[in-house]
């Protein structure tokens, strides 16, 4: 097979070249722990981007491909293996050199991290289009997160003082509406029963809290001693662009001095529902759809999932922000699950189970993997525009979005809006339709520049060339992975009825 390498895809977070001429240069192992310790990437041998032409080529390259193969299942090379033969090709480019081509997949948060020469120490992470040895913290991080049950961990420290009673006590009338049994027991035995205090079997045998529990029912002090960078927030603005905000909620001020999980949970999750307005919306059988209601089950389920998979030991805060036109959710702590997982639902892996368990206890949260479908389903019933997911290395952040894409059409200038209106109920536009329908014929000047308007802007992007060029909405693979899940379930659905 020949490529024509161009360098359309220079060095980056996913992207990394080598000389490699002769040999498999050292440089490589430190490039696939930092691939498989964040987001994965493509390593391609033989290229030399100092060089003229950078195009080098490796000799031999069978050897080559080979020695790679060896190499990555010996564990005194790596810590883990995840390179098969699919993963590692040879290419012949147009120059008649060969290149060799591997794809580093990142690695399960079980097996992190990936370390090299046995020597934990030499565990590499991904930052901009640089290989760096983690840090203390980044370390931690990657082996803490490659446990499950992590916020289960006994506290030999801490006992039923350092929770905040106030918490208890709402949060047993909560569970008691769930369950009769729990209106007359005392805290203590509520505590060990929904797995906040636990028996210390390598210990003396007593029940202590958990971090979990410390977390979700502490005292503020009680917390921050544990979790020193313990920082929750809740900001209402009215525009992403102000620093100025309208309401505010977060751990440390005068306002809210007992700041827990509970209770940040309870205040925000009534302020975020304050921001929803009902929208007078009908189904196909001229039935008003509850918008609202629909609004805020998306609303809680995002809140519930940052707090449930936040990484409590990061120095960075729980943020969850509304503006105008959007939600955003951010959490320290990257996803466990891949975005398809997310959307497509049942597939679950929750970094704090213990504090998943107390939600659901009260009815919060549903099962497992329902979330992530029952917001994005939210959004494509009352066409508004799909929910966004940023996931990296340390953190996600989810945006959930309360308006539709017309909504955005009102900031465009002319022709962009026409021309954005149209491929939205056609699909696409070609360039003659450009012309013919929308009345521009003659006026190739303003329609070009509106098309780099709206591509540099990725509301649209250009498909094929010359007298087939199509301009179509630009999708994201979320929305694409979303897209196809509709249509694999409506196909399912006429079989059904067949």
């Amino acid at each position: 097979m020949k490529i024509n390498l161009n360098f359309e895809f220079p060095e980056g977070i996913d992207m990394e070249y080598k000389k490699a001429k002769n040999s498999i240069p050292d440089s490589l192992w430190e490039t696939y722990s930092a691939f498989a310790n964040t987001t994965g990437g493509v390593i391609i041998l033989g290229v030399d981007e100092k060089a003229k032409p950078p195009i080098q080529g490796v000799q031999n390259a069978q050897k080559m491909y080979d020695d790679l193969l060896n190499q990555f299942n010996n564990p005194q090379k790596i810590s883990c293996n995840l390179i098969s033969d699919n993963d590692i090709s040879i290419l012949r480019t147009k120059e008649e050199k060969n290149l060799i081509i591997i794809n580093v997949r990142e690695a399960p948060y079980q097996s992190k991290p990936v370390y090299l020469k046995n020597d934990i120490r030499q565990t590499y992470i991904r930052l901009g289009e640089g290989d760096r040895l983690a840090t203390p913290a980044q370390l931690k991080y990657l082996i803490t997160i490659s446990q499950n049950d992590i916020d289960s961990e006994i506290l030999p420290n801490f006992d039923i003082d350092d929770l905040n009673p106030k918490t208890l006590i709402k949060y047993q009338k909560l569970l008691a509406k769930q369950d009769s049994k729990y209106e007359d027991i005392n805290f203590e035995e509520m505590l060990i029963s929904i797995g906040a205090y636990k028996k210390d079997r390598n210990g003396d045998g007593s029940y202590k809290l958990t971090t979990g529990g410390l977390l979700f029912f502490g005292r503020y002090n009680s917390i921050v001693d544990r979790f020193p960078h313990f920082q929750l927030d809740y900001f209402e603005k009215d525009s992403s662009l102000n620093s100025r905000w309208i309401d505010r909620v977060s751990t440390g001020d005068a306002s809210f001095p007992e700041l827990n999980i509970f209770e940040f949970f309870t205040i925000v999750l009534e302020k975020l529902f304050a921001t929803t307005k009902d929208s007078f919306a009908l189904d196909e059988n001229q039935t008003r759809m509850p918008f609202k209601k629909d609004i805020e089950e998306s609303l809680r389920e995002a809140l519930v999932n940052s707090l449930m998979h936040a990484y409590y030991d990061s120095d960075f805060p729980i943020k969850i922000s509304a503006f105008p036109d959007y939600y955003e959710f951010y959490n320290p702590g990257n996803m466990r699950v891949t975005v398809e997982e997310f959307i497509k639902g049942n597939t679950s892996s929750i970094r704090n189970p213990t504090i998943a368990t107390f939600l659901r206890r009260i009815g919060i949260s549903e099962k497992a993997g329902s979330g992530g479908p029952k917001i994005f389903d939210t959004a494509t019933k009352y066409q508004l525009m799909l929910p966004e997911i940023f996931s990296d290395f340390r953190s996600t952040t989810l945006r959930i979005w309360k308006v539709d894409i017309e909504h955005n059409l009102n900031k465009l200038q002319e022709p962009d809006k026409s021309i954005l209106k149209f491929i939205m109920k056609n699909g696409s536009i070609k360039t003659q339709q450009i012309k013919e329908e929308l009345g521009l014929k003659g006026q190739e000047y303003s329609y070009r520049n509106a098309l780099d308007r709206l591509i540099s802007s990725e509301y649209i992007e250009r498909k094929g060339k010359g007298r087939g060029t199509l301009y179509i909405l630009k999708q994201s693979s979320q929305e694409q992975y979303y897209l196809m899940k509709q249509f694999l379930k409506d196909i399912e659905d006429r079989i059904s009825r067949k």
